[in-house]
Order: C-alpha cells, then sequence, then structure tokens
C-alpha cells in the first residue's frame, strides 16, 4: 500500500534557499552596509533654492496661476514645521519620501524657506500690450 503524504506547507520567508537566509541574517545584523538616506536622496549637493524650484514651486509658487497651495517664501515659516510636513504630507501634499529628500535637504530647505523674502505679487491677467499701469 502507498502512503500519501500531505502537501508541502511554504516556509514563510521571502526569500528562498540557504543562501537568501543568511544575507538577510547579514542584513539585519547590520554586517552589509547600506548607503545613507543622505546618499540615496536625488537632491544632494543643490542649493536650496533648486530643491524649491524643483520639488516646491509647482505647487507653492505665485508665479503659475492658479497656484493650488499656499505660497511659502516670505511667511518666516518654522523650518521644523516644513521638515514635518515635507516628509509626512498634509492634506493634498503628499509625503516626499527619505530617497527624494534627505532629512539634510529638508533642513537646508527649511532654513532657507525660513529667511526667504516674499515674492513680488502678481497681477492676473496680465496687463495689456502697451497698456498703462
Amino acid at each position: 500500500m502507498k502512503t500519501i503524504s500531505p502537501p508541502r506547507q511554504p516556509s514563510g520567508c521571502w526569500v528562498k534557499g540557504r543562501a537568501g537566509e543568511v544575507a538577510v541574517a547579514l542584513l539585519l545584523a547590520g554586517m552589509v552596509p547600506l548607503p545613507s538616506l543622505a546618499q540615496q536622496s536625488a537632491m544632494v549637493g543643490q542649493s536650496p533654492e533648486a530643491i524649491y524650484n524643483s520639488t516646491c514651486a509647482y505647487c507653492h509658487s505665485r508665479s503659475l496661476p492658479p497656484f493650488p497651495a499656499v505660497e511659502l517664501l516670505g511667511r518666516q515659516l518654522d523650518p521644523q514645521t516644513i521638515q514635518y510636513i515635507a516628509s509626512h504630507g498634509q492634506g493634498a501634499m503628499p509625503a516626499f519620501r527619505f530617497s527624494e529628500l534627505s532629512q539634510a535637504d529638508l533642513e537646508r530647505l527649511g532654513k532657507w524657506i525660513e529667511a526667504s523674502p516674499a515674492p513680488p505679487k502678481p497681477t492676473f491677467p496680465p496687463p495689456a500690450p502697451g497698456a498703462k499701469p
């Protein structure tokens, strides 16, 4: 008489084989160095103004009518508040991952926004050519 064994249950581990288990163990033990979050950021080395223009200005600039979000420049906003909202999101604003903006980027950006002067107020609609102000 032939015996039938029950089907093999998955191990529950998302890595397969002994090599994968060893790699995970080394990673968890801290023996395999990973790049720091600051090295992963796409903005490393850019000025705070360049980061603002490429990341924030699309929604937070009065020069792009109609701007959907609050103007940030010239309001002396607290840098820690800016860092928190940028990394956690708020309302319709998404949270930025550390691979997009590192903690160092956020600190520099927050200080720059706090010290920034208010931009000139735009006129909507723009004056017609030849019109007197």
